[in-house]
């Protein structure tokens, strides 16, 4: 094949040209050799320029898999979410409190298809985290791409969640969230997330998006006293303090009631118990995503052998007494070092059956 390419070029182009011809078809036939015997050229581009290197390498296993930088990814949909037509859309979170779940919905875009359209820029996003080195923990497990980038999006920015209130849909009591200015909040976590791409290395192990540790209140649990352990009964409600920092601890955190009212103790605040510790420790840390819990109320039950009065379990312990039973609004406060404070509002009552009875109030 070579002589006849060489035979052509000498009809077209005489002698120099055949020369020509037949040294290019000769290195065309050499290459072609070495990648028969499995030996492979090397293409690097770097910022559009691109060098060839014809020297063979072998290149160890890496020890664990690396992904791929979405600098340009994150860049396009930072882009794409400052779009003139969202910048008054905000998103809303419902969410039945009898356990059946909530739903987001994109709202303020200026009509149903850009809302949809949003959602979907969302839902993109909320997938591309799972490819990124830094998905957050906490979303990771999350099955809706929605649901996954608004998390991210809050712990990112630090973004405030506004509880709206409670309300009831068909008979159903509901509670509401609403994230403000959530295409703006979208487009700054883009640009965070790709100058993260930017700054780290492809082969890093160890890379993270570092959160800093914030202190939550979340889950309020009752739970009733087994009288046979005990030889008698009542009712307690404590919550769940959570630190939703992957890295981080939260250190020095203490929880106390700040307000109450009416105020039968006349010396607020005063720290709160901490459960399954005694009533001197008032400061605790916390490991992240770990919790600990906190005694706010314990009271009666519809039992004979019951604790007949209110009491709140804080740890001034001489001046700790019952209260007339009443109806009480509390508000309770989580502090922590380097970590901003978050304040929860409760009512509680003994009701017409002799019960104890608390809840968490959600206040616009």
């Amino acid at each position: 094949m070579n002589l006849i390419v060489a035979a052509f070029g000498y009809l077209i182009g005489g002698p120099l040209a055949a020369i020509a011809l037949l040294v290019i078809g000769a290195a065309i036939i050499a290459v072609h050799a070495r990648r028969e015997s499995g030996e492979v050229g090397v293409q690097t581009q770097i910022l559009g320029d691109i060098s060839i290197s014809d020297t063979p390498l072998s290149l160890p296993a890496p020890a664990v898999s690396t992904l791929p930088s979405l600098r340009a990814e994150w860049h396009e949909l930072g882009r794409r979410f400052e779009s003139k037509n969202w910048l008054h859309a905000y998103a809303i979170w419902d969410e039945y409190t009898d356990g059946d779940g909530g739903v987001w919905t994109i709202v303020g875009c200026g009509d149903d298809i850009q809302n949809k359209s949003l959602e979907a820029t969302m839902e993109e996003a909320g997938n591309l985290l799972l490819l990124s080195s830094f998905v957050l923990p906490q979303v990771a497990r999350e099955t809706d791409a929605i649901d996954r980038w608004l998390t991210t999006a809050a712990a990112i920015t630090e973004s405030p969640i506004e509880w709206s209130g409670e309300g009831i849909d068909a008979g159903r009591h509901t509670t509401s969230a609403v994230i403000k200015k959530v295409s703006q909040v979208s487009a700054l976590v883009c640009k965070q997330l790709a100058a993260k791409e930017a700054a780290t290395s492809v082969n890093s192990v160890t890379a993270t998006l570092r959160v800093p540790p914030r202190i939550e209140i979340t889950n309020l649990t009752r739970r009733v006293w087994p009288i046979e352990r005990h030889n008698f009964t009542g009712a307690e409600y404590y919550i769940d303090i959570f630190n939703s920092s992957a890295t981080e601890s939260l250190e020095c955190s203490r929880v106390e009631l700040v307000a109450l009212s009416p105020d039968v103790i006349g010396f607020l605040p005063v720290p709160l118990h901490i459960k399954h510790d005694d009533y001197e420790t008032r400061d605790f840390s916390i490991n992240p995503r770990s919790i600990r819990q906190i005694d706010i109320l314990t009271g009666p039950i519809n039992h004979p052998r019951t604790q007949k009065e209110m009491i709140i379990p804080h740890t001034v312990n001489r001046e700790r007494f019952s209260l007339p039973r009443d109806n009480y609004r509390m508000t309770i406060r989580a502090s922590a070092r380097n970590a901003t404070p978050a304040d929860a509002v409760f009512d509680a009552w003994v009701d017409r059956d002799g019960e104890l009875r608390c809840v968490r109030v959600r206040l616009p």
